[in-house]
């Protein structure tokens, strides 16, 4: 990953308990999810009682994290956990159903439909609401660092996550999860069971529509009918949101279930840029 200077890594938002100095790591879980560009921590107890939350991203560009530099500005991610769960976007994936799923040739499976690097390793994740496995790899090198800070960690990648946690409110209704994030987004579309998924880069609000609406096309939903889910970095005043709003008619944001609002350290209307963050908690 590219070095980068300390100005070039922006804390985007910060809240820390006041008790967060006093309290035992050994009995909490740390959450981390990771993209190229940027880095969201979670520090929640056993007794479900936020200890930290922290956005860390890139200012400049299309510019790579430093991971190393992002986890060493914080002292406290080198306490022991009880648990430490890790998402990563941004990584090379594809999904097998389980039938054909060979373990000895998970190279072999992705290489067949990404690109992937010489210094990569090759892992999976089950997912069992579509009887499939999720094969992707991550550099080395990112592997080592996570490693090397938190021995006892659980890695999933971020599109596993997002599958496992996106349960719509009908199940044969056509739906959509778009989950945003700085320079890309990641799509999932449902009915009665996932039957698309996909991640873009993006640089325009056209780009969002163009990926969007072709991915709606080739599978057949309908625009004005079907459940459209938003979660991740977007605002809801974005001009990427009113574009998809002249679209649908139906959209949510998503929200957090396990804590009232009033105890969430964010405003109401922020809550789904922090989502799927939560949804972590649960993963394992």
């Amino acid at each position: 990953m590219t070095m980068l200077s300390k100005d070039q890594l922006v804390d985007k938002f910060s809240f820390s308990a006041k008790n967060s100095s006093g309290f035992d790591a050994e009995q909490a879980t740390l959450c981390l999810e990771i993209s190229n560009d940027s880095l969201m921590c979670l520090i929640i107890t056993t007794e479900n009682e936020i200890q930290m939350i922290k956005h860390l991203q890139v200012n400049n560009g299309y510019t790579k994290l430093n991971l190393s530099e992002a986890l060493a500005s914080e002292e406290l991610f080198k306490s022991r956990f009880k648990k430490v769960l890790i998402s990563c976007f941004d990584l090379p994936y594809t999904i097998v159903p389980t039938a054909f799923f060979d373990e000895t040739k998970k190279a072999e499976f992705l290489q067949f439909t990404t690109l992937t690097g010489k210094q990569d390793v090759f892992l999976h994740d089950e997912i069992h609401s579509i009887e499939s496995k999720l094969i992707y790899s991550i550099d080395e090198s990112i592997k080592n660092i996570l490693d090397k800070f938190f021995p006892n960690h659980h890695l999933i990648c971020g599109t596993t996550q997002l599958i496992q946690s996106f349960l719509p409110s009908k199940k044969n209704k056509q739906s959509a999860l778009i989950h945003f994030r700085k320079n890309a987004f990641d799509l999932l579309l449902h009915q009665k069971k996932i039957i698309f998924c996909n991640s873009f880069s993006i640089i325009t609000a056209e780009d969002v529509l163009y990926f969007l609406l072709s991915s709606i096309e080739l599978n057949q939903f309908n625009p004005s009918e079907m459940e459209v889910f938003i979660s991740g970095e977007i605002e809801k005043d974005s001009i990427w949101m009113k574009m998809i709003k002249k679209y649908f008619q139906t959209i949510s944001y998503v929200t957090i279930n396990d804590f009232q609002s009033d105890l969430l350290p964010f405003e109401t209307d922020k809550q789904h840029q922090f989502s799927q963050l939560f949804n972590l908690s649960h993963c394992e």
